[in-house]
């Protein structure tokens, strides 16, 4: 797995984001997440992306990109699209990049000490919402009709 940083630009505004994205394949194709590219690409902007640095660590791309994306940058350079200070994060864990075993650890300790304060039932239902389980009503609001996907079937 590499860690990029990438510079997407709009090349007749001069407009740009920085990034970071964990990629396999540095020529993805990857142009960014945020809403300043998916506003562009929803209206037809055609955006260049080109890669600025790889690094074989997560850790080492975020300290990049926070060293990139400033809030002095953030303030003074009216072409930047990025809406906060680089550095501070992804949606790696949705891309199955696992977490670092430091996260884990830092994870499992805080939860250990907000569920010693529950009770058995409110320890249940915040393991639940943590970890995307419905309500047990949740499959009884679904059946027939009020199922959104009621009556359709999977293409092939």
């Amino acid at each position: 797995m590499k860690h990029v940083i990438y510079k997407t630009t709009d090349p007749e505004t001069g407009e740009y984001y920085l990034g970071k994205h964990s990629t396999k394949d540095i020529r993805d194709g990857y142009q960014g997440s945020g809403r300043w590219v998916a506003n562009c690409r929803r209206n037809g902007i055609p955006l260049v992306t080109e890669v600025v640095s790889v690094f074989e660590t997560e850790r080492e791309a975020l300290a990049h990109e926070r060293s990139l994306v400033t809030a002095e940058l953030l303030k003074t350079d009216p072409l930047c699209r990025n809406q906060t200070r680089g550095g501070r994060g992804s949606f790696s864990h949705l891309a199955g990049v696992p977490k670092p075993d430091w996260l884990k650890a830092s994870v499992s300790r805080k939860l250990a000490g907000l569920y010693a304060a529950m009770s058995p039932e409110e320890r249940f239902e915040a393991k639940s919402r943590f970890h995307g389980r419905k309500r047990p009503d949740h499959s009884a609001r679904m059946q027939g009709d009020a199922n959104p996907f009621f009556g359709k079937t999977h293409s092939p």
